[in-house]
């Protein structure tokens, strides 16, 4: 937390007190310990300057995530992920910020929520036709494949005209095609096929011979095939360890579908040529555009979408 932080990490000061740690920073000297991001607590944009003559809203897309076990008191879990896009009313929110005592109804006219929710196991769950890994695989493939973005509802309510959608999905496969040069190093799911040295590549789903693309096939192990999954070149599988718990992989799972469904919004506006809704709209998606680990191939066909 940045300095003078509203929301810091109270509960972590009392260590401060501790001697040992005490004798540790005198070994320390501070250079700078004040923030190099503006204060966003102290409305650094204020109601006045908002140039709400052309901004009418503002798109926000942000993630949220928690482990569970399946059944209560049972070795296995999942994680439940909610992907929120929240159209913020702008003018609704300068009246709200001149309003000394703001009536609640106020403050829930600013916002809509746009979610998304979907789970991925974790461990201890697995089907007669899928093991643990497989099932996990097959699950964040289903996520993606039947995921609904639900600004094309909220599009359609608030009086825009939907003649073509591209599913999140279609956005994923796209992207995939975009960055195939660049998917590489990605271990294969099947034990075998990794022994031997062969990883999950885009060309492993793209048959040339008859100009098609497979989003399900199998790996090129002559023993026992395993299933793939177009989605397994993110690389998830491959953080799937309880060794250093799921925090690893459940951002990664996170920071994927939030920029996922930002793309998809861009791609269905600009699709159904709504050019004036997008210069009347602030973007905004937490974190960073680029990505890490074994994703990180979708950085560069993210930033050329956008």
């Amino acid at each position: 937390p940045y300095e003078k932080e509203f929301a810091g990490s109270t509960g972590l000061k009392i260590l401060l007190k501790d001697q040992k740690l005490k004798e540790m920073l005198k070994i320390s000297q501070f250079i700078k310990t004040d923030t190099e991001f503006d204060r966003i607590d102290e409305y650094t944009i204020e109601p006045q300057k908002l140039d709400t003559d052309r901004l009418k809203r503002a798109i926000v897309i942000d993630g949220s995530k928690i482990e569970v076990p399946f059944v209560e008191g049972s070795l296995a879990s999942l994680s439940i992920f909610n992907i929120n896009q929240c159209v913020v009313d702008l003018k609704n929110v300068q009246t709200y910020l001149r309003t000394p005592f703001p009536h609640p109804s106020l403050f829930d006219s600013i916002k809509e929520h746009l979610n998304v929710l979907f789970f991925t196991p974790l461990k201890g769950m697995e089907t007669e036709q899928y093991n643990e890994a497989e099932f996990f695989r097959y699950v964040v493939y289903e996520n993606i494949k039947q995921m609904k973005n639900p600004i094309v509802e909220w599009l359609i309510n608030n009086g825009y005209s939907i003649k073509e959608e591209e599913t999140v999905f279609d956005t994923y496969v796209q992207l995939a095609e975009k960055g195939q040069g660049s998917i590489r190093g990605i271990p294969c799911p099947c034990p075998v096929c990794r022994k031997s040295g062969r990883g999950v590549e885009y060309k492993n789903f793209y048959n040339r011979d008859f100009d098609e693309l497979r989003v399900q096939t199998e790996c090129k192990c002559t023993y026992d095939p395993k299933p793939l999954f177009i989605t397994d070149l993110l690389g998830f599988h491959a953080l799937l360890t309880n060794e250093n718990g799921y925090e690893a992989l459940t951002t990664q799972i996170m920071l994927v579908m939030e920029k996922l469904l930002l793309i998809n919004t861009l791609k269905i506006l600009k699709i159904n040529r709504l050019k004036d809704l997008i210069n009347e709209t602030v973007f905004i998606t937490d974190g960073t555009l680029g990505f890490f680990s074994h994703a990180s191939w979708l950085t560069a066909p993210v930033v050329s979408e956008i």
